[in-house]
């Protein structure tokens, strides 16, 4: 894989690990699904695959505006893979994360896993962009990727997931489960009950051995194939117009839903439209199932060269979806990279700098708190 040459520095493995041990510590903290509401004057942006394009990533921000309190995003899935600037993308998008845990919202999707990053490109990646280092900064991604939340939900009306849904679907299952067992798609649960038995047959073995055995498996055992196939279609499933729910025979994980089974599930959870993401669509998005059903992404160029535009979405209570195109083209890109990223950090030091003005006072009196040799 060819990696942009205009790309000279890397962020150096140090800011790399601690921002993931970071973003670890904060994901553990948040449930498997984020509510969020919108009111007239706070909009919130909605945003699909990227795939690792940072120009794209860029062009939104610049469109569209930094992440804040006033400017809440979702970022549903596919963050990485494909594209050459998987790590800075995922890097922005942790930092942003971290700076505004309650107003930029990651979703975990079905390329969040590390069997996933050895086939489409992110572990060759961060093992050429970082070669002493690269091993474990894969070692912690994985955790990272097992602790995303699994959806988003808006006003308690719209569900965000990055795949979608099948007529099994249970919201109320996929609320409690563990997500963080759920290390990769390409490795399905196995059976415990027989290493439980083995142990606790096992000559020499005791019964309070045995005893600890079962008192260790609510957090040694994985997730049961019912949990494990609640996630695989929520992170794998197309939606498709043909009524009912059968296999996802082009991917080879999650199902084909129809707009019976969107009606369904939807009713059953009292909701009223899904958002996903994980198909590239010409226009960059896709209406289907009577307006139910929203497919956004946000990867422009995604095969070739003007194969699809990119889009995002922007909701606010009580009004209709809007949607915002564009596409990453060479008139797009007349700056150089380092030209383009400088701009967003001269936006983002404009910011820092408002914020800093507005609570002077505060700062102030953090500083003198501190300030035990009375310096200032």
């Amino acid at each position: 894989m060819a990696y942009q040459q205009e790309l000279c520095l890397i962020l150096h493995a140090h800011y790399v690990l601690e921002v993931l041990f970071e973003a670890r510590r904060v994901l553990k903290q948040m449930p498997n699904f984020t509510h969020v509401r919108t009111f007239a004057a706070k909009e919130i942006t909605i945003c699909g695959d990227l795939h690792g394009k940072l120009d794209d990533l860029l062009l939104i921000f610049y469109k569209n505006g930094l992440p804040s309190e006033r400017n809440p995003y979702v970022f549903n899935g596919d963050f990485v893979d494909r594209g050459n600037n998987s790590m800075e993308v995922l890097m922005i998008l942790l930092v942003s994360f971290l700076v505004y845990p309650a107003d930029l919202l990651l979703n975990r999707g079905n390329h969040e896993d590390f069997m996933m990053n050895m086939r489409y490109g992110f572990t060759k990646e961060i093992l050429h962009k970082y070669k002493i280092h690269g091993r474990k900064i894969l070692q912690i991604l994985e955790e990272v990727y097992t602790w995303l939340p699994i959806g988003t939900i808006i006003d308690n009306e719209i569900l965000v997931i990055h795949g979608g849904i099948s007529e099994s679907t249970d919201l109320s299952v996929l609320h409690q489960i563990q997500r963080n067992k759920m290390r990769s798609v390409l490795m399905p649960p196995v059976a415990v009950s027989h290493a439980l038995d083995f142990k606790k047959n096992k000559p020499g073995s005791s019964s309070m051995g045995a005893g600890k055995a079962e008192s260790d498996r609510s957090t040694s055992e994985p997730l049961t194939k019912h949990e494990w196939e609640q996630i695989v279609e929520l992170l794998w499933s197309d939606p498709r117009g043909k009524k009912g729910c059968y296999p996802n025979t082009s991917r080879g994980g999650g199902c084909y839903f129809g707009p019976d089974v969107t009606n369904k599930i939807l009713g059953k959870n009292h909701l009223k439209m899904l958002i996903r993401s994980h198909e590239c669509k010409p226009d960059g998005y896709e209406i289907c199932h009577d307006g139910k059903v929203i497919t956004v992404f946000s990867a422009s160029n995604y095969y070739e060269e003007g194969s699809n535009r990119g889009a995002y979405i922007r909701l606010s209570y009580g009004t209709a979806p809007q949607f915002f195109q564009y596409q990453v083209t060479s008139t797009s890109c007349l700056c150089p990279l380092n030209q383009r990223v400088s701009a967003m950090e001269f936006s983002a030091f404009k910011t820092l700098k408002e914020r800093m003005i507005s609570r002077k006072t505060d700062l102030i009196n953090a500083f003198q708190l501190r300030d035990h040799s009375r310096s200032e």
